[in-house]
């Protein structure tokens, strides 16, 4: 008698069938359960992370907006002598020259509420001017939310010089670069909003991708900006109403613009940031796909500042522009699937994925369902027309079909995650299930 491995009852294709759904049900259910716990969220970020980054740096980038980082450099941070804030003169004198190019985007990736001297000041507060009064690009100046202990509200806005001209009816916002790190303490997840507290009420200060998205997909940009922080904040109320600091979390933003739609969440699971571009130093220009046009550029600001040239200005015009500071003395890096990166790179990674592919999300339990019932079918299929073919009593023949499915589902969740198509918890859970699916074992015990 052959013991290699089990031999199979004469089944029919509905007896398979019915245990192949019925094998996916069960073994979704815990594993959708357990999706935030550490060792299935884990094992999916684990699973993101290796996609991102055997697909970051690629020789042509996917399609994004064209986006430029301008960035303060370890040089030209020690040549400025190591301020502790962004000198406002220089920044003021940066930002008239950007807007010179004209970009379809400025995005400040420096908080300008921290004081420095008077005239400095001045000199910013001068150009902000200019910028509101020509009405373009939108410029987008990145706040921190200070945390506060005395109010309702987690965090609150520390006044600014500038809060006069930035707000309702102008090109110039505020906004929130809102980054989440897991409890590994590698940035994954961005929020579409915070909530901060400012004069006693609450208000929800839009994330840079929001504002960016409502800016690129709606002609009548500042019109636009408006409705959205309206009805991000249409029932918000005291810093102290634990109810308005509920409304702002569950909020679900339906928004529209240039025959666009998308749906904005503020979910436990959040947005993922998925990065296309690793920090590899001070340049870095990336074509686009089938073109030699750059979608990708990261570019010191220091000789721009002295010498901007018709090549440098060309990295700006009709593109987005963040700038930043990557000196490491700055104190702004962050851990990331694909290693340490100053913020003003994870900013400009965010908004050429988000706007270009779309923000890769959990796509909820029913979508998930369905997949694991048309995986563990298909491999139900497999492994009983194997039969047909092969002797599975052979263990390696057996296990080698094994490999093969396991292989074949492996490519097929890496592709998918690749284009942000599948639940970020997806890779582990259905390969679980494929594996279960296919043990030989299951389909002989009804």
């Amino acid at each position: 008698m052959n013991k290699a491995g089990p031999r199979h009852r004469q089944r029919s294709l509905l007896h398979h069938g019915v245990v192949a759904l019925l094998c996916a049900f069960v073994a979704y259910l815990p594993i959708y359960a357990l999706r935030s716990t550490a060792l299935v969220g884990g094992a999916s970020d684990a699973a993101v992370d290796l996609v991102m980054r055997t697909q970051a740096d690629a020789p042509h980038a996917r399609s994004g907006p064209a986006t430029t980082l301008l960035h303060l450099d370890n040089l030209g941070f020690a040549q400025l002598g190591r301020p502790l804030v962004f000198p406002r003169d220089v920044l003021a004198e940066l930002l008239t020259r950007a807007a010179s190019a004209h970009p379809k985007l400025i995005v400040v990736d420096v908080d300008v509420s921290w004081p420095d001297s008077a005239e400095r000041e001045q000199r910013l507060r001068a150009a902000l001017l200019q910028l509101r009064r020509i009405g373009s690009p939108p410029v987008f100046l990145v706040r921190e939310g200070i945390p506060d202990a005395e109010s309702g509200a987690s965090l609150y806005f520390a006044p600014s010089p500038y809060d006069d001209l930035v707000g309702h009816g102008s090109n110039l916002r505020w906004v929130a670069a809102a980054l989440v790190a897991s409890p590994d303490g590698i940035v994954r997840r961005v929020r579409p909003w915070i909530a901060v507290c400012r004069g006693g009420t609450l208000y929800g200060l839009p994330s840079v991708q929001l504002a960016a998205w409502t800016v690129l997909a709606d002609p009548h940009q500042n019109s636009a900006l408006d409705k959205m922080e309206r009805r991000l904040n249409e029932n918000l109320g005291s810093c102290k109403d634990p109810q308005a600091m509920s409304a702002l979390r569950n909020l679900q933003l339906d928004l529209q613009g240039g025959g666009a739609n998308r749906t904005w969440r503020d979910t436990p699971s959040l947005d993922r940031v998925v990065l296309r571009f690793s920090w590899r130093g001070s340049t870095m220009l990336v074509p686009e796909q089938g073109s030699s046009q750059i979608a990708f550029a990261v570019a010191p600001m220091g000789p721009f500042l002295k010498s901007p040239n018709s090549a440098s200005l060309d990295l700006l015009a009709n593109r987005i522009v963040v700038i930043g500071v990557s000196a490491a003395a700055a104190r702004d890096l962050h851990q990331t699937p694909l290693g340490e990166m100053p913020g003003s790179m994870v900013v400009a990674n965010l908004l050429f994925t988000q706007l270009g592919e779309g923000a890769a999300t959990e796509s909820g339990f029913w979508i998930g369902l369905v997949i694991s019932l048309a995986m563990s079918s298909i491999t139900f299929g497999v492994w009983v027309f194997s039969r047909h073919l092969f002797d599975l009593n052979i263990i390696v023949v057996r296990e080698g079909l094994k490999l093969f499915l396991t292989a074949f589902w492996g490519i097929i969740a890496w592709v998918f995650l690749a284009h942000s198509a599948v639940p970020d918890y997806a890779f582990p859970q259905y390969v679980v299930i494929t594996y279960l699916a296919y043990a030989e074992g299951i389909d002989q015990l009804f």
